[in-house]
Order: structure tokens, then sequence, then C-alpha cells
């Protein structure tokens, strides 16, 4: 076979073809495994409940990598914490909430290996500032229901939703990074909406009307959120079904009932701070219902204020209120999860007085807030404060001309944050005040309703 010069120079092309390819697989292949994103990203300022993700583009050996990663703050002290995995994402959750305006830096050393055996060759060091909590609160005029916030140490309101004062309820994102919120609609129904912390990206995340959907819950990771799904009645102007707890996939929308037994009802679901259980209230018992949620083990609460209790910090356990059987007193309860006991740690009678609603763990496991009604007050009531071993009380609020409920601790135990309403004054406002444990002091920062912290 004769080849001309064209053949030649096509021969040619080819060959430099393959070897530049040659080349570039060499050169992928030597540059070994790559970091494809980091989270927070770097110069941010995310919420103190941050989880930090590193995203490679293949699977990791993961005890190569989890002793090369470091997090610590300005002044070089580590943070503890723990590490999971998912898919090729290293994440790494910080044990405490992290301090605010505190800047971090994470740091990634190079040798970690892939599971195919390509190595880690440069490493990864990022920034990020936490931001300031903020209190956020439901506007407290009817027909501007919204969602705002505002800072303790600058009180400048800032609206959040846009809903024309439509705003039923809200649940914050353990990371502070979303809130869901309800919507009720001209029709009667209730959606369930999603918006970033700044306002930013409204979206309807359960097109529920004309059915109900309220009281979202965020899981601790912030990918499901749990919340009370009422159904419309079958005939016009007939009553709504008894609620019942159902869950949403965050990311897909996809949504299903937590029990397939529609006789089962419940409301108000919480869910504990590991994630590995949820409560809420069934009305058809009258009970709060804790399930196990790898097992379906449940335990039964006797409540008497219709709503779950409060969490113990590692989610073993809970406060709440309920009735000594053989007295009938009211008491402050203690329910172990672990050992299926339930225990009285303090009762109406030992405060001289009737609990109001269930009580405020605090998220280090040091204190408990609770309101309660002196025997012979005809109105207002008190907020007090305790450790949790009961060895001594102390006032927080206790004017009775004013009513006080809604009380919420912030991320760190130093900080509550309750409501006020003035008694026997139709004109009064709701009042949002802070209450500091260095302090022990309470003031007033904005007017409003259903305060919360927005990490």
């Amino acid at each position: 076979m004769k080849f001309d010069r064209f053949d030649y120079l096509v021969w040619g092309i080819l060959a430099a073809l393959a070897l530049t390819t040659a080349g570039l697989l060499w050169m992928e292949d030597s540059a070994g495994v790559r970091v494809i994103q980091t989270l927070p990203q770097d110069g941010t300022q995310p919420g103190a409940n941050t989880s930090l993700q590193i995203e490679f583009d293949e699977p990791m050996q993961a005890a190569t990598i989890f002793p090369r990663f470091t997090l610590a703050s300005a002044d070089a002290t580590p943070v503890i914490g723990k590490f999971t995995w998912q898919g090729t994402t290293m994440i790494f959750t910080p044990d405490q909430p992290l301090i605010p305006g505190e800047t971090y830096t994470a740091q990634l050393e190079a040798g970690g290996l892939a599971e195919s055996g390509q190595v880690l060759s440069q490493a990864v060091s990022w920034e990020f500032q936490i931001r300031a909590p903020r209190i956020i609160y439901i506007h407290p005029d009817r027909t501007a229901r919204d969602l705002w916030t505002i800072a303790p140490n600058d009180l400048t309101p800032v609206q959040l939703t846009q809903t024309g004062g439509a705003l039923y309820d809200y649940g914050i994102s353990p990371n502070g990074e979303r809130i869901a919120y309800s919507v009720a609609t001209d029709e009667g129904g209730i959606d369930l909406w999603v918006i970033d912390q700044d306002g930013s990206n409204p979206t309807k995340l359960v097109a529920c009307s004309p059915n109900r959907c309220s009281t979202p819950a965020w899981s601790p990771d912030s990918t499901l959120i749990a919340y009370s799904f009422e159904r419309v009645g079958v005939e016009p102007g007939s009553p709504y079904s008894a609620p019942r707890v159902w869950t949403v996939n965050v990311e897909s929308g996809q949504a299903a009932a937590l029990f397939s037994d529609e006789q089962v009802t419940g409301y108000g679901p919480t869910w504990s701070p590991d994630g590995g259980r949820m409560a809420f209230f069934d009305q058809g018992t009258g009970n709060t219902r804790v399930l196990t949620l790898q097992t379906n083990e449940e335990m039964a609460l006797a409540t008497s204020t219709g709503l779950p209790g409060s969490w113990s910090p590692d989610g073993a356990a809970m406060l709440f209120i309920g009735m000594l059987p053989d007295s009938g007193l009211e008491a402050l309860f203690l329910a172990d999860f672990n050992l299926l006991d339930v225990s009285a740690l303090l009762n109406s009678e030992d405060m001289n007085g009737n609990f109001l609603a269930q009580p405020q763990w605090s998220p280090d496991g040091e204190w408990v807030v609770f309101n309660f009604k002196p025997v012979g007050t005809e109105v207002g009531n008190q907020l007090w404060i305790m450790p949790f071993d009961m060895s001594f009380g102390q006032i927080i609020a206790a004017d009775t001309a004013y009513a006080y409920y809604n009380f919420r601790w912030d991320d760190w135990s130093r900080a509550m944050v309750y409501q006020r309403l003035k008694l026997g004054d139709s004109d009064a406002q709701p009042e949002i005040m802070v209450w500091t444990l260095d302090s022990w002091v309470s003031e007033m920062v904005v007017n409003g309703t259903n305060p919360g912290w927005l990490p």
C-alpha cells in the first residue's frame, strides 16, 4: 500500500491527539484527589450551629481524612465535634454552638487517600465568621401578621416574609439558615413555605390547601420537617379532621404521614436534639407520644398542657407538666426514655401555685424555666428559673399586671426571650422581653408575639 503526503498528515495528527490525550490523563491522574467545594464558604457569616462540609471528586478513605481536619477559633482553640460521611462529602458538626463574632479557620492537611488510592496532594484552608443571633417574632398587628427579626443590640426591625398578614406559625432550622412557615389561604387552608434566613427565596414547600399544614418542626440535620396535617371536611363547612403528623423532605418536597394508621392523631411534633426521637400530642389519648424512630418503640406521657414537653440536650429525657395520679396535684415530671421511667421533681403544692405551660430546659442542661400562677393570684402569673436539681428558685418576672408566656432559651443557655401582655388594657400590645443569665435583668425589645432565636 502506498501512502501519499495527505495520509502521513492524518496519521501525524492522530498520533499527536493520542499523545495529548495520554498526557492529559497522566496529568489528571498525577493531580490526585480534588476538593470540589467547602461549606460554609470562605469569608461568609454562617449561624452558630453550622456544620462544615468538604466535598471531594471521588469516594475517600475516612480514616485518612478525619485526623487531618481541624477547626479552630482565632486564638487557636480547637473545636471538638463529630464526623459523618455522606457520599463523597465529609461533614463535621461541632459539639457546641460556635461563638458569635468569632472568626474560625478550617484546615485539611494534604495526604488523605481516596478509595482508588489517589492522594489529596494539596491542603485546604478557609475562614468564616459566626453571625450574631437575632430575635425572630410575629408582628402583633393582625392585618400585618408576618415574620420579622430584630437584633438585641440594634433594635431595628427587619421584615422577613410578605404574606399580607396571612402568616400562621413558623419553625427555624437548627442551623439557622432557613425558616419554615405556614400561610393561610383564601379558601381556608394552610400551605407550608420555606424561606432563607435573610428573607430571600420564599418557596412553597407543601401545597396543602384546602387542607391545613402547621406547626413545622425541623429535624436536627435540617433535611426533614415534621408538621401537623388536618384534612378538609368532606362537606363544605364541615369540620377538619383531627390532626396527624406528617413529614416532608426539604429538598425533594416528598411528603408522607408518620403513621400509616389514620387513627393515630398528632399535633405539634418536636424532634429530639439527637434526631433519634419525635414527640407529639395525641388528641385521641390525651397523652404526649414519644416515638423512637429507629425501633418504632413508643412511650406515652400523661401531659396536661396539650403540647409535648422540653427535651434534654442529649434527647434521652424530657421535662413535662402532668398530674400526680394519687393526689391530683400538678407536677413537673422527668421522663427517662432509656430507663422507661417517669418521676416527679416538683409539684404545685411545693410551689403553692399551678403550672401554666410546658417548661423550657436549657440547651446545656443546667437550668429549667417555667411559668405558674400562685395561689390567691387573680390575674397575671410568674416566670421562674431553677437549676435542674431544683435546689433553689429565682423569679425572672412577677409583675401581676402582666401575663408571661412563649419563653425560649438561646443556643448558649445565657439568655431567654419571652412574651408578656399587660392585662386589663384593651389597647395593650404584646411585648417581647430579653432576660440574661449574667444580669438577671429583663429588657423590652419590641412589640410582637411568638418570639424565638434565629442563630
